[in-house]
């Protein structure tokens, strides 16, 4: 009995011992976990305050503080900010090399082609009465064989771009006639009859005029009283799809019944040339009184 009871006893210390042990390193573990989790706080708290620092101290130094700035832009001294710019004088600079290198003075060859058409086509520039700005009106004197009033337009930047840089680039020389000759130039014809207006729309190139769409839109009368808007009106067939015939009959109708011949189709042109550089140095001056 006495073996037994001793057998049971160390046992039972045995057991006790064990759970001890467990107990023990259970509560060594937890100790390191919470150490473990202290220090991520810890390295985690340090990363945010040295991030925050350097973005803190990036948009000092990018952007001055407000003390700064009104100190710069607003003087102590009562006096406004005035903004510098070199704009005003090179304005300045581009006028005085515009207008020496092309005086505004209409060539001779054009004044001279402006009085001789004068005797049967009123010429109205935009420029004089401020109504249409940079944009020409023609108004033929005698009406048409049918009675119809016609008037030519265009404005001093509906010069069709050349390709010259293109030609450049093949080698291809233009003479220096052809250099001289205006560019060619977008215009419209408007023939008038019986509150409708059919509007040609033509080019005038190497003193001819080519009709490039024909539409039929009702006159300023009929508009005014409500007609319907041009942009939901038909606007013709495409020219280059009707017959070569039916092409060479209407530009033989805007030269033979309209007076557009090769005079007007000329003075179109080289009219727009002269406009156009009036206009830019008087840009020039316009905006060089307000920048400065």
């Amino acid at each position: 009995m006495f073996v037994i009871k001793s057998t049971i006893a160390t046992r039972g210390t045995t057991v006790h011992s064990l759970d001890a042990r467990r107990l023990t390193i259970l509560a060594s573990k937890q100790l390191q976990q919470q150490q473990q989790i202290k220090n991520l706080n810890v390295l985690f708290s340090s990363t945010t305050t040295r991030i925050l620092g350097t973005t803190t101290t990036t948009r000092s130094s990018s952007y001055p503080s407000l003390s700064n700035k009104s100190s710069s832009l607003f003087p102590s001294n009562g006096q406004s900010y005035r903004f510098s710019s070199n704009l005003s004088s090179l304005l300045q600079r581009e006028f005085i090399e515009e207008t020496e290198t092309n005086p505004i003075e209409m060539p001779d060859e054009l004044s001279k082609l402006k009085k001789s058409l004068s005797s049967k086509w009123t010429i109205v520039d935009g420029s004089a009465t401020d109504s249409d700005g940079a944009t020409v009106k023609m108004f033929r004197k005698e009406p048409t064989s049918n009675g119809s009033k016609v008037m030519l337009k265009f404005h001093c930047q509906d010069t069709v771009q050349d390709e010259q840089g293109l030609l450049d680039g093949m080698g291809i020389e233009q003479d220096e006639e052809e250099e001289e000759m205006s560019a060619p130039l977008n215009f419209e014809l408007h023939v008038s009859r019986a509150g409708k207006t059919m509007k040609l729309a033509c080019v005038s190139e190497d003193a001819q005029a080519i009709v490039e769409g024909v539409t039929i839109v009702p006159s300023d009368d009929a508009s005014a009283s409500g007609s319907a808007d041009e942009d939901d009106l038909y606007r013709g067939p495409i020219l280059e799809d009707l017959p070569e015939d039916v092409r060479d009959e209407f530009d033989l109708y805007v030269k033979e019944e309209c007076g557009v011949d090769e005079d007007v189709a000329a003075f179109a042109a080289m009219y727009a040339d002269y406009r156009e550089q009036a206009e830019y140095v008087r840009w020039l001056k316009e905006v060089k009184k307000i920048v400065e």
